[in-house]
């Protein structure tokens, strides 16, 4: 088994919201983007299995609007939450999209990781 400092990055693997099952190679980075807008009460939370098959390396937020601006309801993004690969196995990730504090929607994907064959 390898551990997390000798793993390699194969490749970027953007989720599909509506793709119930993926399947990545060890190492890959997987992605997934949502909108969110916080002055309107549009979010989204993203939970993965704690069973080391994936690993979140961090989120990044891409704003519509220059935050400098000030400009009212100017704070819609959208967020990426960027996993990586670490283990062989299968590993479940949760997407709840959340409107004014109620989830509306709730979608869950197997990601299965693999070897590079």
């Amino acid at each position: 088994a390898k551990s997390d400092t000798t793993l390699c990055v194969q490749d970027t693997t953007h989720l599909i919201p509506f793709k119930s099952h993926q399947t990545v190679i060890l190492g890959d980075i997987i992605t997934y983007t949502g909108h969110v807008h916080g002055s309107v009460g549009e979010q989204f939370t993203v939970d993965i299995d704690d069973n080391g098959v994936l690993r979140m390396i961090d989120t990044e937020i891409d704003y519509e609007q220059d935050q400098s601006l000030g400009m009212s309801g100017g704070d819609g993004a959208w967020k990426t939450y960027l996993f990586q690969a670490t283990k062989i196995g299968e590993s479940t990730i949760t997407i709840q999209e959340i409107f004014r504090g109620e989830v509306i929607s709730e979608r869950t994907i197997t990601v299965i990781v693999e070897e590079e064959k």
